[in-house]
């Protein structure tokens, strides 16, 4: 047999692109307003001014943007990254910070335990995201919503203050809504690690945009594999599907 030969009709196939994805379920009305924000209304009547919130899909959005100029070797996108990064680590903790003041407080009684609420129908979200941070995002969404329900429960069975829990639920809607306004200020301007080290017009419009870069961002880290990994894991899908709503029935 001519293995050469035998080997040499064979086709080349190789894998196609990768995608992924992820499903979130949301079971309280707080959380899943989270997910696609609202837009400002201003003041109609009685009815008092609305501000904007970005929600995860707007983050996500965001995202997207300054992952593809942390691909195109843009300082300022790879040093938001960090930044976005940093915010989800601190939102996590401090979401954490919380669920033990509520635990705490519930936890004195061992003779009394109750089954946290959930909703008849709740939100079911299908997720396909382009860069890891968001999927973070969402998971920080669905520690919320889990808090939220606990929250709830545990003051409609008086085993904490009304007061107590209404402050709880306003910071943790605060530690959510505060993270999801971390990609904000990036503008794509274009600009690169050799525009900075030449402080040419790029630099300097990049400069009055987004104010001053941090020293230590000024060589490119694409080398040490930290840069590439965050600029882009998986490939960007179609933004008209990046994300489904659907609700069960």
């Amino acid at each position: 047999m001519d293995t050469a030969t035998d080997f040499g009709e064979i086709p080349r196939r190789l894998p196609g692109q990768l995608r992924g994805g992820a499903r979130l379920v949301l079971h309280s009305y707080q959380a899943a307003t989270l997910v696609r924000g609202q837009r400002a209304e201003p003041a109609r009547g009685s009815q008092r001014r609305r501000p904007a919130i970005l929600g995860l899909f707007g983050f996500a959005s965001l995202l997207n943007t300054i992952r593809e100029g942390a691909a195109d070797h843009d300082p300022y996108a790879r040093w938001w990254l960090k930044r976005i990064d940093e915010a989800l680590s601190r939102a996590e903790e401090e979401l954490l910070d919380l669920q033990n003041v509520l635990n705490e407080e519930c936890g004195k009684d061992q003779r009394y335990s109750l089954n946290v609420c959930q909703s008849v129908r709740p939100a079911v979200f299908e997720l396909r995201f382009a860069h890891p941070h968001a999927y973070r995002a969402a998971r920080l969404l669905a520690t919320y919503d889990l808090f939220v329900l606990e929250a709830m429960a545990f003051r409609h069975h008086a085993l904490l203050p009304g007061a107590l829990v209404t402050e709880l639920l306003r910071d943790a809607a605060r530690i959510v809504r505060r993270t999801y306004l971390s990609p904000t200020g990036y503008r794509r301007t274009g600009v690169r690690y050799s525009d900075i080290r030449a402080d040419n017009a790029l630099a300097e419009q990049a400069h009055a945009l987004m104010g001053p870069l941090p020293s230590d961002w000024y060589e490119d880290r694409s080398d040490d594999g930290e840069s590439d990994e965050d600029a882009s894991s998986e490939s960007a899908p179609d933004p008209q599907n990046s994300s489904v709503l659907t609700a069960v029935q």
